[in-house]
């Protein structure tokens, strides 16, 4: 009996065994970017139940079912990190509860940097020279810090203006022209960008019109240049060349509104033309009545001094209307300069002292520019005169290099003594050149030396001394052999000094008496001293 219920034990052990269930996962581990779905395939030996430790993710069925199959998206994250889940699946016998297999998988999901979302706000209208708030709006699904910028697609001209922030979608705009113009407004999440764009409508015709503007350059012109596209080219100038800006201005209102745009002026600027300096000057103001033109105008003088290189000339029209509304009209053009390139001159010659008299001699003090677009080597300057036996020559061996434009070694002086000892008073030409490359001319100039007889200034007989009420003792110079008191004569001989007595207390006859009276009393002491001495 014993035997039979040992036997009857290990049967049942060995089909417990034989029904033991088992359960695998594919694949064990797995990974995505995140927002995409990972699938893991559960099988069972036989009918299980199938369930996991996790409310994330599901089953294709739950059984019983010897496989199934589990999914799982875990979306997007704003965390900007790896995310990672780990699985534990259990799979229960579907005929014994109480035998259960397990399997683990891991699943990973990486970051992914997702773009801004931006809207530039709707399209607008506003009249011109109104000051217009643009309110755009962005965000960012994973939350990042965003900056913003704003750049034109088109506008009618370069007359508006856009002020913003970086890190605000909110921008405020003002056109000065009627036109369309659109903003494209972009954000940035330091990784990726999105943009949005939006129109604004500015209306209002213009009422101060430009009807004509003309550039007169050196001998050249460009006229009509009223509609010109802002940059347009203008005729090259030259150094010295004359530039006259004529632009006729027109009233736009209607006769009958009777309004008046007051206070117009027109500013020209010609930047960075003189050493890096603007050229730049403003017409008087003028008031223009509706319906009425105007003429406006100003005249630049080239500086001969020059860099070559082309200039923006900005010409800037503005006005106010009896309404208070600002109008202003910007036209820019493009003006190049045009040098010989070779053109050295004499610029000036000035004598020191300017008119040879006594002293006979003198430094002419001659400067010459280089006024080309070429640097200039081995210059020569040269001051020839035969009537003053003159002939200089600066050249240091060839040595002398001369710069262009407003380099530093641009100009040169050279200092030519002039003698004209033993010549008669007249005026004496000196030819004066300058050379390059030793001996090719490039200036002559001819300037004259005046030389004047040595002269005293000439005594006025005619004049009279004049005298004081109460006169005092002067000191004047007295010419021999005349009577008279005058300035001395360029005679050689000294002068001679007299005393001049106008009152009795300074006259010969006051001296007598003074003296006589000294004697008497001098008698008088005398006499009575001698008295006492017979006592």
């Amino acid at each position: 009996m014993k035997k039979l219920l040992l036997f009857g034990l290990m049967f049942a052990l060995l089909v417990s065994l034989a029904q033991a269930i088992t359960l695998t996962a594919s694949p064990t581990t797995a990974s995505t970017t995140e927002n995409q779905t990972l699938t893991v395939t559960l099988t069972a030996d036989g009918n299980a139940t199938f369930s996991k430790n996790s409310s994330f993710g599901s089953f294709s069925t739950t059984g019983p079912a010897t496989s199934t199959t589990f999914t799982f998206s875990p979306g997007f994250d704003s965390s900007n990190v790896n995310r990672a889940y780990s699985f534990l699946f259990t799979a229960t016998n579907a005929s014994n509860s109480t035998d259960m297999a397990t399997a683990t998988t891991t699943l990973t999901f990486t970051n992914q940097n997702r773009a801004p979302t931006v809207n530039a706000g709707a399209d607008l209208t506003v009249a011109r020279n109104t000051t217009l708030s643009i309110t755009g709006t962005a965000s960012d699904p994973d939350g990042d810090t965003l900056t913003f910028d704003w750049e034109v697609v088109s506008a009618p001209s370069l007359n508006w203006d856009l002020v913003f922030l970086v890190n605000t979608p909110i921008a405020q705009f003002i056109g000065e022209d009627a036109g369309n113009y659109t903003f494209r407004l972009i954000a940035n999440d330091s990784t990726t960008t999105t943009t949005d764009t939006m129109s604004i409508q500015v209306t209002d015709a213009k009422r101060l019109v430009l009807t004509d503007l003309d550039f007169d350059i050196g001998s050249d012109n460009d006229d009509n240049m009223e509609n010109a596209a802002d940059g347009a080219g203008l005729r090259d100038a030259q150094p010295g060349d004359k530039v006259t800006i004529d632009a006729e201005v027109t009233n736009g209102y209607a006769d009958s509104s009777d309004i008046e745009i007051r206070d117009i002026s027109m500013t020209v600027t010609i930047e960075n033309i003189d050493d890096g300096d603007d050229l730049d000057d403003e017409t008087d103001d003028v008031d223009v009545q509706a319906g009425r033109n105007k003429n406006l105008k100003l005249t630049f003088t080239i500086p001969e001094r020059v860099d070559t290189d082309n200039y923006n000339v900005i010409v800037d029209i503005v006005g106010r209307d009896e309404m208070g509304i600002t109008h202003r009209i910007v036209k820019r053009f493009v003006m190049g300069i045009d040098k010989e390139s070779h053109d050295l001159r004499v610029d000036s010659a000035d004598l020191r002292p300017q008119v040879l008299s006594c002293t006979r001699k003198g430094t002419l003090d001659v400067v010459v520019i280089n006024f080309g677009d070429e640097e200039e080597d081995e210059v020569k300057v040269t001051a020839r005169s035969d009537a003053l036996d003159l002939d200089f020559e600066l050249f240091d061996e060839g040595d002398i290099s001369m710069g262009t434009g407003f380099d530093d070694d641009a100009d040169l002086t050279a200092q030519v003594p002039v003698d004209a000892t033993g010549l008669a008073a007249g005026t004496y030409p000196v030819t004066l050149s300058v050379y390059r490359d030793t001996n090719k001319l490039e200036d002559t100039k001819t300037v004259d030396v005046v030389v004047q007889a040595c002269t005293q200034p000439t005594p006025n007989d005619d004049s009279e001394t004049p005298v004081d009420d109460e006169p005092e003792d002067v000191d004047v110079i007295v010419t021999p052999g005349t009577g008279t008191t005058q300035p001395p004569a360029n005679t050689g001989n000294a002068p001679v000094y007299a005393q001049v007595d106008t009152g009795f207390g300074g006259s010969s006859m006051y001296l007598v008496l003074l003296g006589a009276g000294a004697i008497l009393l001098l008698v008088i002491v005398i006499g009575i001293i001698a008295m006492l001495f017979r006592k």
